[in-house]
């Protein structure tokens, strides 16, 4: 007795051969697959008895009827094919998820490669153990949303998407397995962030800035000191006050960089990571590095180096 692991394991290898891994794919007659449905089923068994009530009794009514229904049955099997033939699939861009909430996965429905018009009708969309999304028609390239398991922090590897359409009739099902090589990355949740946001408190921000003596800003005067500079003798004061001599200081704001330390949390691995992942989110553009157990991001600040943080919390 074959179990369903078993079988999940050669059904996935035969895909493999027959339908690869592609960033795009193009459905054909080798990644099409097409049975009756239990309507259809039933329609064939009436078909037939059909055929044995006009033959016995020899009735060229019912066996017109037979005949007629015969036909809608062949039809509906070529309208059934037709209708998944050429449908292109590709991976659109992904959104990345917190552990714990609700992912999806987008998928590119377009057009064949001779950049025609494609209508399809009724499609459904599926991932193994997960509810369906249904199109009811398409007629212009578009975006589905299809939701996955709940998954946890790293790097998931996604499974084949189910295509199957009942059209027309719901006399046969014609569907395909295809695999788009995405892969969803959930990063740590943010949820445990009450350390996180008291660590925040003593971190310094942009805003933070210290006063330096530099050649920035004018901040005062004071008096002259030797072996100061002649350019920065207020001459003006000095013709104000007479005889007494003063300098100007200036002050210089530098913004602080700072890093965020895995260590610097508390807890364990996982509620380390939340902090960290919800002190990135929230440093805006302040310029700050990140140092993980076996891998340090320099110092920087933007978009880009926020993604790469996460990712790395992520990965961890």
């Amino acid at each position: 007795m074959i179990n369903t692991k078993t079988y999940k394991y050669y059904r996935d290898k035969w895909l493999s051969k027959r339908i690869p891994t592609a960033k795009s794919v193009q459905l054909s007659n080798r990644s099409i697959f097409i049975l009756p449905s239990k309507m259809g089923i039933g329609f064939l068994v009436l078909c037939f008895i059909l055929f044995l009530t006009g033959t016995n009794y020899q009735n060229n009514l019912i066996l017109l009827i037979c005949y007629i229904s015969v036909s809608l049955f062949i039809s509906a099997m070529i309208f059934a094919y037709f209708n998944l033939k050429d449908l292109v699939l590709s991976q659109h861009k992904q959104e990345r998820f917190y552990a714990g909430s609700n992912s999806f996965i987008h998928i590119k429905l377009g057009q064949d490669n001779q950049q025609t018009s494609k209508n399809a009708f009724s499609l459904h969309f599926k991932i193994e153990n997960q509810p369906s999304v249904s199109l009811d028609k398409l007629t212009d390239p578009c975006v589905v949303q299809i939701p996955t398991a709940h998954l946890p922090r790293g790097k998931h590897k996604q499974p084949r998407i189910k295509v199957y359409s009942n059209f027309p009739c719901n006399l046969f099902t014609c569907w395909s397995y295809v695999d788009l090589d995405i892969h969803l990355i959930i990063y740590p949740s943010p949820k445990n962030a009450v350390e996180a946001l008291n660590t925040r408190s003593s971190l310094p921000t942009n805003e933070s800035k210290h006063s330096l003596h530099g050649k920035t800003d004018f901040e005062s005067i004071r008096d002259y000191q030797k072996g100061d500079s002649p350019n920065i003798i207020s001459w003006k004061h000095v013709a104000k006050y007479n005889d007494r001599w003063v300098s100007k200081t200036f002050e210089q704001q530098v913004s602080v960089k700072h890093w965020l330390d895995y260590n610097a949390m508390s807890g364990d691995k996982e509620a380390r990571l939340s902090q960290l992942c919800y002190l990135v989110t929230q440093q805006g553009n302040v310029e700050f590095g990140l140092k993980l157990p076996k891998q340090i991001i320099e110092q920087n600040k933007g978009q880009q180096h926020t993604q790469n943080c996460l990712e790395a919390l992520a990965l961890c």
